[in-house]
C-alpha cells in the first residue's frame, strides 16, 4: 500500500545508531518549587485547568533560573494492545521484519492506525516503539504485576503482595530524580496487591487507590505554600458510574499537573480501572474473560474472535483517548517557553503484550519528552531476529521489553546498562541479549 509523505529509515538488529536519551538529571529548590502559582482544581472533578492572572513570563520568573525537572507518568493497563490495530503498515520500499523501520509521524506524514488515531493532534510529541517482547512472560500467564516494570522474572507471593527480585524503573528513576522535598514515586490505582512498582529490596509499593488518595498524600493540608496551591480535594469516582475510567481521569489529571507545578514528585505510576462495557460501546460480557481472552488468532473468520478482536481495538482505542487528556493537559500548562508536556514523558504500556495472555509482539507509546533530549515524532518497527516458541507455536520475535525499561532510565540520568535480567534463554543454548537501550530510540 502506498503511503505518502512517510519518511523511514531501516533499523536493522546490528544497528549502531547513537542513543538519544542521554538528558541528566534536573534538580529545582524547594523554595523555587513552593513559590509555584497552581491550576485550580474543579471540585466536581471536570480536569479543567486554569492559571488565573499568570502568564509564561511570570511563572518563569517565579522559578529562578532553575532548570525545569524531567517528569515520568507511566500509565499501565491489562490485556494488550492488539497489533492488527496497533501496527502501521511497511513503507512502500522493500522492508522485511529482520530488518524493521522507522517512520515519520510528524504533520502531515499519513494516517494513524486505529489505537494511535486520538493521539494524533500529538504527532510531534509521539513517538512509538513498536515490536518488542515480554520474554519475562514466558513461563506465566502475563498478568503478573511484578515483571513489567522490573524487568525480572523470579517473585515470591505472600500475603496478597508479590515480592519481586528487584526494583523497578518507575522507582529507579524516582529515586535518581526526587525533588529536594517531596513524594519520590506516588502509584495510584488498583489495590496494593496490584502494583507494579517495587523498591530495591524488591518489595512491593502499595498503589492509593484513588486520586483523592494521591492529593492528601501530595497535599497534606491542602496547601504547602500561600503561593502553591493545590485547589479541592477531587470527587470520588461514582460507583455506579458508566463512564469509571473517564471518570477517574477527571479527577487524576488535575493531581498531576498540581503536583508537578509544585514540584511534589516527578515520578507517577497510573494503574486506572477497567473502563465500563458503556464506555466501550462493546455490549455485554466480561472485559477479560469473554473478551482478552477469546481474541483467537490473527486473521479469524470465527465470530466469537472476531467480536473479541473489535472490543479490544475498540479498548485500546479508548485509552489512548486518556492519554491523549492527560498529555494536553499538560501541554496546557507553560514552563521555561515551553510545556509541561516538554520537560514530562508520559509512557503508555500493557502489563502484557496481546490480548489473551501473549506476549508477543509488546509495544510502547511515549508522548512528551521534547526538552528531555527525546527525539519525538517517530513510529519505529524493531527487527524480529529471535525465533521463540510460545505456547506451542514458533514465531519470530523483537528484543526484550528489559531494553525499553533501559533507555527510559537514560532518558531521565541514569548510567546504567540493565533494569532486571541481562539475557533470557528462548531456546536450548540460545540466548536473548536484555542489556542495553533500544537502537535509534
Amino acid at each position: 500500500m502506498f503511503l505518502p509523505l512517510r519518511r523511514f529509515v531501516f533499523i536493522g538488529a546490528t544497528a549502531s545508531l547513537p542513543l538519544a536519551l542521554s538528558c541528566a538529571s534536573e534538580t529545582q529548590s524547594g523554595s523555587d518549587a513552593a513559590s509555584m502559582p497552581q491550576p485550580s482544581i474543579d471540585a466536581s472533578g471536570a480536569g479543567d485547568i486554569a492559571f488565573s492572572g499568570v502568564d509564561a513570563g511570570n511563572i518563569d520568573s517565579l522559578q529562578g533560573t532553575a532548570a525545569a525537572p524531567s517528569r515520568l507518568i507511566v500509565f499501565v493497563h491489562p490485556f494488550g494492545m492488539l497489533d492488527e490495530a496497533f501496527t502501521l503498515a511497511k513503507p512502500t520500499i522493500e522492508a522485511t521484519s529482520e530488518q524493521g523501520w522507522s517512520i515519520d509521524l510528524t504533520a502531515g506524514a499519513g494516517p494513524l492506525s486505529r489505537t494511535l488515531q486520538p493521539l494524533a493532534a500529538l504527532r510531534d510529541h509521539l513517538t512509538v516503539v513498536a515490536g518488542m517482547a515480554m520474554y519475562t512472560n514466558f513461563a506465566a500467564n502475563g498478568m503478573r504485576p511484578d515483571m513489567l516494570l522490573t524487568g525480572q522474572k523470579q517473585s515470591v507471593y505472600s500475603d496478597r503482595m508479590f515480592k519481586a527480585s528487584g526494583p523497578s524503573m518507575d522507582w529507579l528513576v524516582a529515586q535518581h530524580n526526587k525533588s529536594e522535598s517531596g513524594v519520590p514515586l506516588v502509584v495510584v490505582g488498583r489495590p496494593p496487591s496490584g502494583s507494579f512498582s517495587f523498591d530495591a529490596q524488591g518489595t512491593m509499593i502499595p498503589a492509593k487507590e484513588s486520586p483523592q488518595a494521591a492529593y492528601v498524600e501530595l497535599f497534606p493540608n491542602g496547601t504547602l505554600a500561600a503561593a502553591c496551591q493545590a485547589g479541592s480535594l477531587p470527587a470520588a469516582v461514582s460507583v455506579s458510574s458508566l463512564r469509571p475510567l473517564g471518570e477517574w481521569v477527571d479527577r487524576m489529571i488535575p493531581v498531576l499537573t498540581s503536583a508537578f507545578r509544585c514540584d511534589r514528585t516527578r515520578v507517577f505510576t497510573l494503574a486506572p480501572p477497567l473502563p465500563s462495557n458503556e464506555e466501550l460501546g462493546i455490549g455485554p460480557g466480561s472485559l477479560d474473560q469473554d473478551f482478552a481472552d477469546r481474541v483467537g488468532p490473527p486473521g479469524t473468520t470465527n465470530q466469537v474472535h472476531l467480536r473479541a478482536r473489535e472490543a479490544m481495538a475498540k479498548y485500546n482505542a479508548y485509552l489512548a483517548e486518556q492519554v491523549a487528556r492527560i498529555a494536553n493537559a499538560l501541554e496546557a500548562v507553560p514552563e521555561k517557553q515551553a510545556t509541561l508536556l516538554d520537560h514530562s514523558l508520559i509512557a503508555w504500556m500493557s502489563q502484557e503484550g496481546q490480548p489473551g495472555h501473549r506476549s508477543i509482539p509488546w509495544h510502547l507509546v511515549l508522548v512528551g519528552g521534547k526538552g528531555m533530549g527525546l527525539n519525538t515524532g517517530r513510529y519505529l518497527q524493531l527487527a524480529q531476529t529471535h525465533l521463540v516458541n510460545e505456547g506451542g507455536s514458533e514465531q519470530m520475535a523483537g528484543p526484550p521489553h528489559n531494553q525499553a525499561l533501559v533507555s527510559l532510565a537514560r532518558l531521565f540520568g541514569l548510567d546504567t546498562t540493565t533494569v532486571g535480567l541481562s539475557e533470557f534463554s528462548v531456546s536450548a543454548g540460545t540466548k536473548v541479549a536484555a542489556s542495553g537501550g533500544i537502537l535509534g530510540l
